[in-house]
């Protein structure tokens, strides 16, 4: 897997760990720690080191190389070639078939539907994520947005990563007028919003507590 800096990136590698010790297996992690820079320092020969033969089994976590697609796909292609045991996919694959990933569309486009349904908001915005990064949770939002009738564009839609970057600078482009102020704004993840709601608080614009609603 790439960098461990999220709580859902943990909470994978609990649950395996959790599983392999009901099972009575030992598992081992290969992770670089330098996922979210352009110059990686190397940090990617770690995957080298792996020698597929001690084990029994491979689990490679695809999605969590969302930063470098090239990286994955050289990853997916060498444990294609040199791993003879059963490998396991969390993500996409064009060469594995057992394939698991999971959909938030769902679960999106439910906090959209509440915020538009219960809040009345119009405005809306997206943030988190890569442009040329289809994931569930842009298809969720909009079909939200389609659903009520609202209109949207690419101007709805505001990428930059998954860490707290995007959301400083769309909190300094609120703040100084460069975007329009938005209703309410659907994070890609808790941990965005909560750099998104420090950020604006730096520029004295509150958000309001909504205890119904998670990632508003």
């Amino acid at each position: 897997m790439a960098d461990i800096t999220e709580d859902y990136r943990d909470d994978y590698l609990i649950g395996l760990e959790k599983q392999a010790n009901r099972l009575g297996y030992v598992t081992t992690v290969f992770s670089m720690p330098l996922l979210n820079q352009l110059r990686t320092g190397g940090e990617e020969s770690i995957y080298d080191l792996i020698d597929y033969d001690r084990y029994d089994g491979v689990v490679f976590f695809e999605k969590s190389f969302s930063a470098h697609k090239s990286l994955a796909k050289c990853l997916e292609k060498e444990i294609a070639e040199k791993c003879h045991n059963p490998v396991a996919v969390i993500g996409n694959s064009s060469v594995f078939s057992d394939v698991f990933t999971g959909d938030h569309s769902r679960n999106i486009e439910q906090l959209t539907d509440h915020i538009i349904e219960q809040h009345g908001c119009e405005l809306l915005y997206l943030l988190g994520g890569y442009h040329d990064f289809p994931t569930n949770t842009d298809k969720g939002f909009v079909n939200s947005l389609k659903k009520h009738g609202i209109r949207f564009t690419d101007d709805n839609m505001f990428y930059g990563g998954f860490w707290r970057e995007c959301a400083d600078k769309l909190a300094k482009d609120i703040a100084y007028g460069i975007v329009e102020k938005p209703d309410a704004v659907v994070c890609y993840s808790d941990i965005i919003a909560f750099f998104f709601i420090k950020a604006l608080a730096k520029y004295g614009i509150r958000v309001p507590a909504t205890p119904s609603m998670s990632a508003d």
